[in-house]
């Protein structure tokens, strides 16, 4: 969108948000390469180093070539524009890597807190599927994800795992057991190192490596320039990744004992601290696990309605899934399907991790192939050929492998995926031809509160400006007044016009913010039906008061920041706001505005309430 502060995110931003999804892996990927594999766990991880660097080589010349974001589905598009499909098969792929997403990490969390509470295990599913119907009501009112709460919250991460392998480590010295470690690293007992094994082993260890996308997602929100800013970042997670995560399974497989590793698969990390470091270091260790998991959870719950989202304005989707809810603006039909889906995968494997795992490499593995070839195709177009092209085709013939090693030997994952992506284009090919028309005109009471139905009855839409259009109209007409606007607010409006006539000014700049809950911008931005009613009402009630109102549309992730930034840049001397209506369970998810502004806003602009 013209006007708003997109461009936010520098390197250690994209690099907090993606080691934040990509290292909660290391919380249950140690206990289920343990259960796959065995002590091969940390030999594999490392021998899948190399092409996890190239992969997220490629995912940077992604950030680049895609700076809106859209990840796998804007650059399969890219690559395949004679095949409308792609973007489609890279729909489902992200899709249902975020649906696992949302399972794995919600139930992992839990089964770390409950490694301290002591709540009987039964119970994880039913609380984790409290938590995602609890994150389905947050978002749907509009849960604000703060990159720079994500920054911290990987921070602390970063801190509790370097801590555990500090303590282990001085622990392994001090018994001199270092030589024995080596061994039981590069020659684990109790497995044949034969090529079956090693395959599998190469194959399982990508469920270490998920959350790539993330990165992709939020290009649109980097600092210019693109590549640059995700190049450090990724480079960044590739460091912290490629030595903290076999670090931690290493260890966890040599120092556990095998009672531990057999009964408690899904905690690992929780056992390593309480063992290397006492009851303090695993409080620590879950508390931060418990933390980045959810918070990995709602991730994934965001970026799969912004997909779906994606989808439905390419016309794969039907309208109704991307609706906007009247009162909150949020895709809340998107939102349910994203939240509601694991809980239902939950249900049906009963809460066994494995099985989640398993069930994870379909969309994982086939979301990273397909990237690498449509990367493959775009340079082999452009001839770039030399080691770059040959290194990259090489990726994803071993990503290709790994995907390939992995539909043979879980089942659940083809049966899931597979069923998965069957019915996305099913649904896309029966809404292109029409078949599903008459099925969603009997359902009103959904169809009937779509967006595009709502905007067509709003025909004052058209004389709203953006910040951009509004500093360019500046020169003929401009105000030293902004008065921002959540509803009606005549209390407001009054005052305006008391300052407007008082300063000599004819003109008053009033501005809407559509808050968008996330770190990311939907592809085809436009004001809900609220902005268009309330800049309207505003308007027609400024010019019965001799007063010309230059209504200005915002999109932004926090209402205070797009209008300090819409003070600044409009050279306004004081902005208006009303007092806020929104109780405490608003401000804290959505934010507090007013205290926003106090912060925000330059020291020359006033910040005058209206009561």
């Amino acid at each position: 969108m013209k006007g708003a502060k997109q461009h936010q995110l520098g390197f250690w931003l994209v690099f907090a948000v993606v080691y934040a999804d990509i290292g909660t892996s290391v919380f249950y990927v140690p206990g289920l390469l343990y259960h796959s594999i065995g002590n091969l766990a940390t030999l594999a991880q490392i021998i899948t180093t190399g092409v996890f660097i190239s992969i997220c080589r490629k995912y940077v010349e992604i950030c680049e070539r895609c700076p809106d974001g859209g990840g796998v589905v804007s650059i399969a598009g890219e690559a395949f524009p004679s095949w409308k499909w792609a973007a489609l098969l890279g729909g489902c792929m992200i899709t249902i890597d975020y649906f696992l997403t949302s399972a794995i990490s919600g139930l992992s969390g839990i089964l770390y807190l409950q490694t301290i509470v002591h709540f009987p295990k039964a119970l994880a599913v039913l609380v984790t599927i409290g938590c995602l119907a609890a994150l389905l009501l947050l978002n749907i009112v509009g849960l604000k994800e703060s990159a720079s709460v994500t920054s911290v919250m990987a921070m602390a991460k970063l801190v509790v795992n370097f801590a555990i392998i500090v303590v282990a480590s001085l622990r392994i010295t001090a018994a001199g057991r270092w030589p024995d470690l080596l061994h039981h690293v590069l020659h684990p007992e109790g497995v044949s190192l034969g090529a079956k094994t090693m395959l599998i082993g190469y194959a399982d260890t990508w469920l270490a490596y998920s959350g790539l996308e993330s990165g992709a997602q939020i290009a649109g929100a980097m600092k210019p320039p693109v590549r640059r800013t995700a190049s450090i970042g990724f480079w960044m997670v590739i460091v912290s990744i490629s030595t903290l995560s076999p670090a931690l399974t290493a260890f966890s497989t040599y120092l556990l004992p095998e009672e531990t590793k057999i009964n408690e698969p899904d905690t690992f990390i929780s056992h390593l601290g309480l063992l290397v470091g006492g009851h303090t270091l695993q409080v620590l260790a879950v508390a931060s696990a418990t933390l980045l998991l959810i918070m990995a959870c709602n991730t994934a719950i965001v970026g799969n309605y912004h997909v779906n989202i994606r989808l439905v304005r390419d016309r794969f989707l039907p309208p109704v899934v991307g609706t906007r809810h009247r009162r909150f603006g949020t895709p809340h039909i998107s939102i349910a399907i994203s939240a509601i889906v694991p809980m239902l995968v939950l249900l049906a494997v009963a809460g066994d991790v494995t099985k989640l795992g398993d069930m994870y490499a379909f969309g994982l593995l086939g979301a990273l192939t397909l990237s690498s070839v449509s990367i493959d195709v775009l340079r082999w177009r452009e001839h770039v050929r030399g080691a770059r092209f040959y290194l990259g085709a090489f990726t994803t013939l071993a990503l290709v492998t790994a995907w390939g090693i992995n539909l043979i030997n879980k089942p659940w994952a083809l049966v899931f995926g597979g069923g998965l992506t069957i019915l996305f284009f099913a649904t896309a090919i029966a809404y292109e031809r029409g078949w599903l028309g008459p099925v969603l005109e009997k359902v009103p009471v959904i169809t009937a509160a779509g967006a595009e139905a709502r905007g067509a009855r709003a025909p004052e839409a058209g004389r709203i400006l953006s910040l951009d259009e509004a500093i360019e109209l500046a020169p003929l007409e401009r105000s030293s007044i902004l008065a921002a606007l959540r509803g009606s607010n005549q209390r407001l409006l009054d005052e305006v016009v008391v300052r407007a006539h008082g300063s000599g000014e004819p003109n008053a700049y009033v501005v809407f913010v559509d808050e968008v809950p996330g770190m990311f911008y939907p592809v085809d931005p436009k004001p809900t039906d609220e902005a268009v009613r309330v800049l309207s009402e505003a308007e027609a009630f400024l010019r019965e008061r001799g007063v010309t109102a230059i209504p200005i549309w915002r999109l932004g992730h926090d209402a205070a920041s797009a209008i300090a930034d819409a003070a600044e840049r409009l050279g306004a001397d004081g902005v208006m706001v009303g007092t806020s209506r929104r109780g405490a369970l608003w401000n804290l998810v959505r934010g507090n505005v007013l205290k926003g502004l106090t912060r925000k806003l330059p020291r020359e602009v006033a910040l005058i309430i209206a009561n």
